[in-house]
């Protein structure tokens, strides 16, 4: 067995093993994936590695972690992130081979910045040996949710991971009645927002908004038109990603955010995740809230969940949302040629934002 990058016509082999790792996602779905991760990705060049595999001695892919360029912004230089992704290896090579995976991505030379967003417990453990280091996400370390229908948040639960049977049939058996008296407990928008829309695109706004906001010091995903046209509207993510446009009273841009509508657990409950959000200050915070509300409400989700972009937002989501739940994501990273800066994290940081 050996460990070796990734080549262009290797796709459908990558593919066919990864679906058998993770039972939820077939082949066509890992294929839109590298498509995305590769071959849309405006940051791509053959000078960076797609990722690592190991193959075994029938020439059969036995492990496998992608590797995606991400366009960063680093205290006022352009900078390029590399994260890893879907670190999946055959039972029989969970040892020396598979750490190597990741090694191999850690000794990139060329990169200006490493990040994992979805890492398990094993690389979660083994990461700060590798010398990455642990960001608080989100800030405040707490996740708000508008519920719009009581009975399908129950049934959420009762289908998540980890629930029992109890849990289950106890949710099924609440569904109706909760969901009946679901219109009475909903929770009205206090103050009134200012205008939004649901756009199609990035247009020289969005870069004028950028260079108006971006903070000495700091680091975050590249906010340029091109960057977010990739990491919003490919073709991969397009049909469950909303990017909401924020006005301020004069029909400027202020802000924006992006949300995905979501079914997950296959309990067939429609729930719609803060993806990523750019809003400069509480007129703009205000505003995301209230569309995603009211997108909530019009896509018949459950539930709408908000993570903090900024202090101000959190005071919103405080005073706008149903209700709130501790929650960590698990992001590391480790500067490479650039940095150090204060690093802004956010969930559409790849891979969470990108699968």
């Amino acid at each position: 067995m050996n460990v070796r990058t990734i080549q262009t016509d290797e796709y459908e082999g990558l593919a066919t093993f990864l679906a058998t790792q993770v039972e939820a996602d077939p082949a066509d779905l890992w294929m839109r994936r590298f498509t995305m991760w590769w071959d849309e990705n405006p940051a791509m060049d053959e000078t960076v590695p797609r990722g690592w595999m190991i193959e075994d001695d029938d020439h059969e892919v036995a492990g496998f972690l992608g590797n995606i360029p991400v366009p960063f912004w680093v205290d006022g230089k352009d900078a390029l992130a590399r994260a890893a992704s879907s670190w999946y290896v055959r039972s029989e090579v969970r040892g020396v081979l598979g750490l190597q995976l990741n090694i191999a991505y850690s000794r990139q030379k060329d990169a200006d910045l490493f990040i994992r967003t979805t890492p398990n417990e094993l690389v979660q453990a083994m990461l700060p040996r590798l010398g990455f280091t642990r960001i608080p996400f989100p800030a405040g370390g707490r996740e708000y949710l508008s519920v719009f229908d009581y009975g399908g948040a129950a049934a959420l639960y009762g289908a998540s991971p980890g629930a029992g049977g109890t849990k289950r049939t106890l949710s099924s058996i609440a569904r109706g009645p909760l969901s009946a008296v679901s219109p009475y407990l909903r929770k009205k928008n206090g103050v009134a927002p200012g205008a939004w829309e649901v756009c199609t695109g990035c247009g020289e706004e969005f870069d004028a908004l950028w260079e108006a906001h971006r903070t000495p010091g700091t680091a975050s995903v590249a906010r340029d038109a091109k960057t977010l046209e990739w990491l919003y509207f490919s073709e991969t993510v397009a049909g469950k990603r909303m990017v909401v446009a924020c006005r301020d009273d004069e029909g400027a841009l202020n802000g924006y955010c992006a949300f995905d509508l979501l079914t997950p657990y296959g309990a067939g409950v429609r729930v719609l995740l803060l993806r990523d959000a750019f809003l400069p200050d509480r007129a703009s915070a205000r505003t995301a809230v209230a569309a995603g509300k009211a997108l909530a409400e019009e896509k018949k989700a459950a539930t709408v969940a908000f993570w903090p972009a900024s202090p101000e937002m959190e005071e919103v989501l405080r005073a706008e949302t149903t209700t709130s739940r501790p929650i960590d994501y698990s992001y590391f990273y480790r500067w490479g040629r650039a940095g150090p800066a204060g690093l802004l994290p956010s969930t559409v940081d790849p891979d969470r934002g990108t699968l």
